[in-house]
């Protein structure tokens, strides 16, 4: 870990460089969306929060003549990850006349899954992103079929979860291997984003390697009967939400909170009566 973090800290520099020499706010945003999907935003949060808080402002003239539909969907999927409430009315551009989306639009694969991914970041007012998703979703199966074989699995991999919805580190994980295979890929960058997952398997497992000797010491098989689950690995999974090393504590801390919930919850499924569990349900809201 410590030789990959000096790596790391060597590659950071170069990183930020070509992100602060990006030209203009729009290639600015794009590389943005790069270092989100590859897990190293947090590297750069800083510069990712003045770019996008400048950009926002700018937000009509940068997007003024913009016809790409990869650039468009890109820059709205970035701008709303960071909670800014960039209007869906910038995907009107690719309606046509009957209001439907254009069907030359489907010659683009690229396209058609950044506005997939887009159209996952509505709110229930977004009508034309409900619009998009049933475009992108009567597409991308059969486009998966027809296109290169390295988007072709990143297309299936987003259709059974998109990235919103999927967890970073897992995202990066698949991003990594698409983005290795691209002719446009930056070495630097794929190096770093390279070095930067491994050194974050290397810190779970440092976490899963002092939770399972906190569970060991808990001595939960001695004393309790073994009516319980036991799935301490499957649930520090779950705090892997979380991607990043500072965040170790929480990670650690919400992994034994939902160790002590699953055996709660089995032992009110083994032994407690109904009116038991309205008791004990009754006391937790009090208490919140």
């Amino acid at each position: 870990m410590d030789a990959l973090g000096r790596e790391i800290e060597a590659l950071k520099p170069q990183v930020r460089n070509m992100f602060i020499s990006s030209k203009g706010i729009k290639k600015k945003i794009l590389f943005t969306y790069l270092l989100v999907t590859l897990g190293l935003a947090y590297h750069f949060e800083d510069e990712i929060v003045e770019t996008l808080k400048d950009g926002f402002q700018k937000i009509e003239e940068m997007m003024a003549g913009e016809d790409d539909l990869y650039t468009v969907s890109v820059i709205f999927y970035v701008f709303r990850t960071y909670g800014y409430n960039i209007s869906s009315d910038v995907f009107g551009r690719f309606l046509g006349d009957h209001g439907e989306f254009k069907e030359c639009l489907t010659r683009d694969p690229k396209g058609i899954l950044s506005l997939y991914e887009a159209a996952h970041m509505g709110t229930t007012t977004d009508y034309i992103l409900d619009e998009a998703l049933n475009f992108t979703l009567s597409n991308l199966e059969s486009l998966s079929c027809t296109c290169k074989p390295n988007l072709s699995r990143l297309i299936r991999n987003s259709l059974g979860l998109p990235q919103h919805k999927n967890m970073e580190i897992l995202v990066a994980e698949e991003f990594i291997r698409f983005y290795e295979k691209e002719e446009d890929s930056d070495l630097t960058l794929l190096k770093f984003s390279k070095l930067n997952f491994k050194f974050l398997q290397l810190h779970y497992l440092q976490e899963l390697k002092i939770l399972s000797k906190w569970y060991k010491e808990q001595d939960f098989h001695s004393k309790l009967p073994p009516y319980y689950r036991d799935v301490l690995v499957e649930l520090n999974l779950h705090t892997l939400t979380y991607l990043e090393p500072k965040l170790s504590r929480v990670r650690i801390f919400l992994t034994k909170f939902y160790t002590m919930q699953i055996i709660l919850d089995d032992t009110c499924d083994k032994y407690a009566s109904l009116r038991e569990v309205e008791i004990l349900v009754d006391i937790f809201e009090s208490v919140v």
